[in-house]
């Protein structure tokens, strides 16, 4: 392996092999690279999207920029950037605009497409400006229009719009409680959801009538497309179970209490029978998922010669109490 290969993911391959066992750290660090560059996000757009001439091929699906309007992209999560960058490579001056929010740190931006940056795990007021403007743009799209949603871990973070009658606040104090009290993820996403003007497939609903293909990164151990576009199956009494199954009925700000007792059904999160019923044109192409990265990890240990083997893509649980499911 070159250590000094700028293409390398992993930046301080020197400082890491400077000590200890250094043979088996190289080797450690090969795979690892290896494994990362599999499931780097701005390969896997490269890999799965062409563009000749007028045809455009994301994955299987395939459009006519000919009869295509405009070409948006939207999107949030902390890959988010090397999504957007490789669209742009691709699309260049075929994208209208967009906007994406990614993690606080970046400090680098796109030439048609607005990056704002975000805190996360706590959402903040740069996110929620963020949330607005890819609210709006979702709203600008209409028929005969493209929208791409990028979609990798963080997304629900790094954009929080509160729904009516919350302030970000109530979220941030929400989701502060949900990460220290250990609940999974997809127990923290039901109750993020049901606090939210634009996740748990609110977001596909502003994009509608427009056309709209998910680019998603999968980095849960469910494996399923996740995301503010994906049609949700949980709801408000879902939302209220988890917050009750953690302790945290009584210690949520009032304002939340109030709207998931309270929710009428008229708004519950689109499900996969509304996005039918009304239409919604929405197609996804997975880029990449936890076992992606299992699977390369072990052909790369093979091709050095090691015997290897995945135990399971599904280990998860609180740091102090992990649980082993075997897949």
């Amino acid at each position: 392996m070159d250590h000094k290969n700028s293409s390398s993911i992993i930046k301080n391959m020197d400082e890491l092999l400077s000590k200890g066992n250094r043979e088996g750290r190289r080797v450690a660090l090969e795979i690892l690279e290896h494994a990362l560059k599999r499931v780097n996000a701005y390969n896997a757009v490269k890999n799965a999207i062409r563009l000749k001439d007028d045809e455009l091929k994301i994955g299987e699906f395939r459009y006519d920029l000919s009869k295509l309007r405009n070409i948006y992209v939207l999107g949030a999560g902390k890959a988010t950037f090397e999504i957007a960058k490789a669209l742009e490579d691709i699309l260049q001056d075929r994208i209208k605009r967009g906007v994406i929010i990614e993690k606080r740190g970046r400090r680098e931006k796109l030439n048609r497409i607005k990056v704002f940056e975000a805190g996360h795990p706590i959402p903040d007021e740069a996110g929620m400006r963020g949330a607005i403007e890819v609210a709006k743009l979702a709203k600008e799209a209409d028929e005969g229009d493209l929208v791409l949603v990028a979609v990798t871990g963080g997304c629900s973070a790094l954009m929080p719009l509160p729904a009516e009658g919350l302030t970000l606040e109530d979220k941030r104090r929400v989701t502060d409680l949900l990460l220290r009290c250990g609940a999974r993820i997809d127990e923290i996403n039901t109750v993020r959801k049901h606090l939210s003007a634009i996740k748990g497939g609110r977001l596909a609903l502003m994009i509608h009538p427009a056309e709209m293909v998910n680019l998603i990164v999968i980095d849960e151990v469910s494996g399923k497309p996740w995301g503010p576009t994906i049609p949700d199956t949980t709801t408000f009494k879902d939302a209220v179970e988890v917050l009750k199954k953690y302790n945290l009925w009584d210690t949520v700000p009032p304002a939340v209490r109030l709207h998931l007792e309270k929710a009428e059904p008229d708004t519950e999160t689109p499900k996969p029978e509304e996005f039918e019923a009304i239409g919604v044109k929405s197609k996804t192409l997975i880029l990449a998922r936890n076992a992606d990265a299992c699977e390369a990890a072990t052909e790369k240990a093979e091709k050095l010669g090691y015997r290897a083997s995945i135990l399971t893509t599904v280990l998860e649980g609180e740091s102090n109490c992990l649980l082993y499911t075997s897949d």
